[in-house]
């Protein structure tokens, strides 16, 4: 797994086209009912939860293999982190 910028320029497959975007547009095209709430683990104030949700990118050349944007969302401010 690898951070990324809300800038970082992907490739996602839509209706067996391949469209450039980024990874912020793939979250916003994520629907409402995608995102679950999850704990990252503990911290200092107790469970650490956030939104997660992923968004498919196009396939890698290996069949049978899948690639994915993983997305955290922050429950206090939405910010999001890839």
């Amino acid at each position: 797994m690898l951070a990324v910028k809300c800038t970082q320029p992907l490739v996602v497959a839509a209706s067996k086209v391949l469209m450039a975007t980024t990874a912020e547009q793939v979250a916003a095209a994520v629907p409402a009912a995608r995102w679950v709430t999850a704990s990252a683990g503990h911290g200092a104030k107790g469970r650490r939860l956030y939104d997660w949700t992923r968004g498919e990118l196009a396939a890698p050349a290996a069949p049978g293999m899948a690639r994915w944007l993983l997305v955290r969302r922050s429950r206090g401010d939405g910010q999001l982190a890839f």
